[in-house]
């Protein structure tokens, strides 16, 4: 006779356990929610207490950082530009907290398109009763996966105006899947009993009579394997076989049926978690049998585990990052270990050590940072391993996670590691990088000798989290230690500066405090100050003013620093004129650096006395100049005129005497006259009245540009010269020269006629003076250098020897006379140049050719 199995022991399991995951999911999300409300809760109340923002995160940074969860403040518009989000954010979308608040993410692109509009209309119809919002949406993170989350928040009102919306996001992925699960196992409920997805089996006397398929792969039997077969060949031994049969058929017998859970071994010896459901077919008559229905639990197991090992991770971080609050450079090395023995308890991992990267040879070495559990031998005592560990520093730089469950897992790339795990016995290793923003400061490395470090590859963000919250506590002790020798290689500058030094203090009822000073101070301000010490700013140096002392109060809270330059100070005991700087040393602490300028000051107000004196004189100067060249125009031009009328009347008269009869000696005293003396002196006239106009143009080319405004301006030098070119084509053209400019000259600041009027006149020189045995090139360079921008024309032309260099800019100066010009070209370049605040120099080298270089300010 067939034995009939029952059909309601599955269903039974499976709404158990799917109700078991919806609990643990409901729990979750409430604790988060909890977490979020009390955040904006303590928030407020520290705002309404008054307690600073940046106390306040930093109480808070851990809780906030660290919720089940995404906590969140943004801004009421369609893209929700975030103002604040917890790093919870990085697991969920793979995007960081900077990302989110810098801009460069918006929540809204990753909602899915299709939940947008209704997200949206939710929250509006929300924030317009000013009540609480809960709706379930999808995101989509960084690698294109889609996650269900639960949002739920509120607005942020001040009065009747919106200033934000807060709240948290929940992801609820998993948990959507298993109601999905659940509506699937409803749907396909009669099919699931059918096919008995859980292993069932009928026992009489603890030997099986009938086992499902299920059953069979559970275990890893086949049927016959198990027919006619004592229930003992799943037990590790025989004493959990009794101990198993007394646990489950006395409450049996006493309540007809028992769930529990158990230990078997597979056929091929590994452990299967089992939740075992066992009712008789025939509570009067056990002799028909008894129906077993098995669910394998050992996943659920393994969930459960991690999630609980998952909260603890979420715990410690918090707990050390609170612990390291208001704690100096020492007592933040004693947390460390502390919280290292904290870490060992929760996770169960039998050692955990601390690796630190040396900023001076960038390798790894191990930190007096360890412990052990209470089992371990001594494998990381203190000097136990203290070398360096290049083998791991490259990939901690790479910020990349190792994880060798078992020494055959290592890499043959680290030989060295190899040898030492084998040297230890040791079972298996995890190393997870320790950054603090982009520092790379270490590795957090767990060893296991005694048990195989199992470690969920789901685990190591959290793993990750725990590192970096060590590396930010490091990084502080460093930056407290690092503060501390500040302070005291201060201090010995303070008193040995040749400048006298002030500090104070800021009292938090905003008194300010002299708290030290310098001998240079005394010294400086001749009275000794010693005595101020204790008293406030005011007694110590009643004539500084409200709106000074006020400058310092701010320094002292918020940092920053202020330069006075021409501060006159005088109470009866200090006179004089000082420059000063006043700068944040620590909160609430402020130092004043200040030198005497009294003598200074004076030789300055001479200078400028005389500064305006030489310029009243300059501008009569070229005044003079300008009136002189102007003035003498006129008569010079009567004096060319009434030569040109002596010679025609000269020209006139010798006709006149050649037509008259004349003695032998007076025609030769006649052509000598006529023919030599006279033309002679016409040609002296004329030549200096030239040379005349053309100095008396030079000067007054030379007083224009003294007088010109100019108009500064962006100047695209490669613009200009183009121009330039352009007007030059022909007179290049008729000397056989060529004119290269170079691409992408750097632009400068002036004023665009004078300056394009400087490289006119360093062209027009270098075609002046060519070479007559090559032809002429002209090269147009420049560069951008730290405080201006330098261009070089470049000719190839005759060159100037070293002892006329220094003259080429003096007024006049004329290398070749002969040659057509004024002698003022390079004269009105320099003084051009100067006028711009620039320089202008050249360097040459005869035959060969000369290069002029001109500096001006850049943009």
């Amino acid at each position: 006779m067939q034995t009939q199995l029952p059909q309601f022991a599955p269903a039974m399991f499976l709404m158990s356990a799917i109700l078991a995951v919806w609990v643990i999911a409901a729990i979750l999300v409430v604790l988060a929610c909890l977490a979020a409300v009390v955040f904006l809760r303590r928030r407020k109340s520290a705002a309404a207490a008054g307690q600073p923002c940046d106390e306040y995160r930093r109480r808070m940074d851990s809780l906030i950082s660290n919720l089940f969860g995404v906590a969140y403040r943004c801004g009421n518009q369609p893209e929700w530009p975030m103002g604040f989000i917890s790093r919870g954010c990085l697991e969920l979308t793979g995007y960081a907290p900077i990302e989110f608040v810098s801009g460069r993410v918006m929540l809204n692109d990753l909602i899915h398109p299709d939940d947008r509009d209704a997200v949206w209309q939710h929250v509006q119809r929300a924030v317009a009763g000013k009540g609480p919002f809960n709706i379930e949406y999808r995101l989509t993170d960084r690698h294109g996966r889609l996650h269900w989350v639960v949002e739920r928040g509120c607005g942020l009102w001040n009065g009747d105006r919106l200033e934000a919306i807060e709240g948290l996001i929940v992801d609820v992925t998993d948990f959507k899947n298993a109601q999905q699960q659940l509506q699937q196992s409803r749907e396909f409920l009669e099919s699931v009993i059918r096919s008995a997805p859980t292993g069932i089996s009928v026992t009489v006397d603890r030997v099986y009579v009938s086992v499902n398929d299920q059953f069979c792969r559970m275990f890893g039997y086949a049927r016959e394997e198990l027919i006619g077969h004592s229930a003992r060949m799943l037990y590790a031994d025989d004493a959990g076989f009794e101990e198993f049969g007394r646990s489950i058929y006395e409450p049996m017998r006493r309540d007809g049926s028992v769930t529990i859970e158990n230990t078997f071994v597979k056929k091929d010896g590994t452990r299967i978690e089992v939740q075992m459901s066992g009712a008789p077919i025939d509570p009067s008559d056990w002799s028909k049998g008894i129906t077993f229905s098995l669910l394998d639990v050992s996943e659920q197991k393994r969930m459960t585990e991690k999630l609980s090992l998952r909260l603890k991770l979420e715990r410690l971080v918090a707990d050390i990052s609170a612990g390291f609050v208001n704690l100096g450079a020492e007592g933040i090395d004693d947390q460390i270990v502390q919280s290292l023995r904290t870490l060992i308890d929760r996770t169960g991992i039998e050692r955990v050590r601390i690796a630190l990267i040396a900023p001076d040879t960038n390798v790894l070495s191990l930190s007096p940072y360890f412990c052990n559990d209470a089992n371990a031998s001594g494998l990381f005592e203190t000097g136990d391993m203290d070398r360096d560990l290049p083998e791991y520093a490259a990939v901690v730089r790479e910020n990349r996670i190792i994880y060798w469950p078992s020494p055959e897992s290592i890499p043959s790339a680290f030989p060295s590691l190899r040898r030492f795990f084998a040297d230890k016995s040791i079972r298996s290793h995890l190393i997870i990088p320790m950054t603090a923003g982009q520092e790379h400061v270490g590795a957090l490395m767990f060893t296991n000798m005694r048990d195989t470090l199992q470690i969920d590859p789901d685990l190591l963000g959290y793993f990750r989290a725990v590192a970096d919250t060590f590396a930010n506590a490091i990084v502080r002790r460093n930056y407290l230690k690092a503060l501390s020798d500040s302070e005291r290689r201060f201090r010995n500058i303070i008193e040995c500066s040749p400048m006298g030094v002030l500090t104070y203090w800021l009292s938090p009822d905003e008194t300010l405090i002299l708290t030290g000073t310098n001998p240079a101070a005394s010294k400086i301000l001749n009275a000794d100050i010693s005595g101020f010490i204790g008293k406030r700013i005011e007694e110590a140096f009643p004539q500084l003013g409200k709106e000074l002392t006020d400058t310092y109060r701010r320094i002292g809270r918020q940092g920053g620093s202020y330069h006075g330059d021409n501060y006159s100070y005088r109470d009866g005991r200090i006179n004089g004129i000082y420059e000063f700087e006043a700068f944040q040393t620590s909160p609430g602490k402020i130092a004043v650096m200040f030198s005497d300028i009294t003598d200074r000051r004076t030789a300055e107000q001479a200078r400028e006395r005389l500064m305006r004196q030489l310029s009243l004189k300059n501008q009569d100067l070229e005044g003079l100049v300008y009136i002189a060249s102007h003035d003498l125009r006129s008569p010079l031009v009567n004096i060319r005129g009434f030569s040109g009328e002596l010679e025609t009347g000269i020209r006139c008269l010798n006709e006149l005497l050649r037509s008259e009869p004349l003695s032998a000696n007076a025609r030769s005293t006649a052509d000598r006259l006529f023919n030599s003396d006279f033309p002679e002196a016409l040609a002296f006239i004329n030549s200096g009245s030239a040379k005349m106009e053309t100095m008396l143009d030079g000067l007054l080319s030379l007083s224009r540009v003294g007088a010109a405004q100019g108009r500064p301006e962006r100047i695209d030098v490669n613009d200009l010269l183009s121009h330039i070119a352009r007007q030059f084509r022909f007179l290049l053209g008729r000397n056989a020269g060529d004119l290269d400019i170079a691409p992408g000259l750097p632009a400068c600041i002036g004023d665009r006629l004078l300056l394009g009027q400087v490289f006119s006149n360093c062209i027009d020189n270098a075609i002046k003076y060519r070479a007559s045995d090559r032809r002429l090139l002209i090269r147009v360079t420049g560069e951008t250098r730290d405080d201006c921008v330098q261009y070089r024309v470049i000719d190839n032309g005759i060159g100037i020897a070293a002892e006329h260099i220094h003259k080429v800019f003096d007024i006049f100066h004329q290398l070749e006379p002969a040659r057509q010009g004024q002698g003022l070209g390079l004269t009105i370049v320099r003084k051009i140049i100067e006028k711009h605040d620039g320089r202008v120099w050249l360097q040459s080298v005869v035959g060969q050719g000369t290069t002029v270089y001109i500096e001006l300010p850049k943009p």
